[in-house]
């Protein structure tokens, strides 16, 4: 345990001071438990869906937010083991675990944007991304063996040197593009021809785009406003998957 890392780590323990900066905290707790709860009832929603249809979009979306669900769970450990626990290496391996799941989760859900959109073309691009994302994990793994200054806890918050920061960017955020591009080039092409279809595209993509973008906002110290973003996004992209009457009537779609 690195000398920072322990008078941080005492200072929490006596004043509390690292676990109550963020103003938002009281609410986070909260926030985790409803995602949680929220995730839960779509797992299970999309499980018997899919035992019934066998559909392969209803299987990408299930494995989406299934991973996503493994991600927080992961992420709520990684909290625990540096504010609580005092194990930094086991968060570290937490830390590791969570982002992989999360990144699986985005190449899930573009898997079902091409299958819903481009389903000739899916095979190519999804192994493309596939390995972007493989590689932006080697590249977390590889900077957490080297240790500081590539990556170290600081904050209670696993951090990264700039540049294991610029390149693990730029194979990550294909990943989070490519799903709502396709989406909104979709639905600006089916515009004119099936206009129902083209307001269901444009919706997905705006899904898309809240859930990827809950990863950028977790760059701001207030933990709670990636939540709500995340929130936002899973309740959106389900009601557009699931489509209850109130949604086919308010994009005007016809079964």
């Amino acid at each position: 345990m690195g000398l920072i890392y322990s008078i941080e780590f005492t200072l929490n323990q006596l004043t509390g001071y690292f676990s109550n900066r963020d103003p938002s905290g009281f609410i986070v707790p909260y926030l985790i438990f409803i995602i949680l709860g929220v995730s839960t009832l779509i797992i299970v929603n999309l499980f018997k869906k899919y035992r019934k249809t066998k559909e392969k979009t209803t299987l990408s979306m299930l494995f989406a937010f299934l991973f996503t669900e493994i991600a927080v769970i992961f992420m709520i450990i990684e909290n625990i083991s540096y504010t609580t626990l005092g194990q930094p290496d086991f968060g570290r391996l937490m830390s590791i675990i969570a982002l992989s799941f999360s990144i699986f989760a985005i190449i899930s859900l573009d898997n079902f944007a091409l299958i819903m959109t481009y389903p000739d073309k899916k095979n190519k691009l999804i192994i493309i991304v596939t390995i972007l994302g493989i590689i932006a994990i080697l590249l977390i793994i590889y900077a957490n063996i080297l240790g500081p200054p590539y990556a170290e806890v600081k904050g209670f918050i696993l951090a990264y040197d700039p540049i294991v920061n610029y390149f693990y960017t730029g194979y990550v955020l294909p990943n989070f593009f490519v799903g709502p591009i396709i989406f909104f080039y979709f639905a600006s092409k089916i515009r004119e021809e099936n206009r129902p279809k083209s307001n269901l595209s444009l919706w997905m993509g705006i899904a898309l785009t809240c859930f990827g973008s809950t990863y950028l906002v977790m760059l701001i110290p207030i933990f709670a406003i990636s939540l709500f973003v995340l929130l936002a996004s899973t309740i959106i992209m389900y009601v557009c998957f699931s489509m209850p009457e109130w949604f086919k009537n308010k994009i005007g779609w016809e079964s």
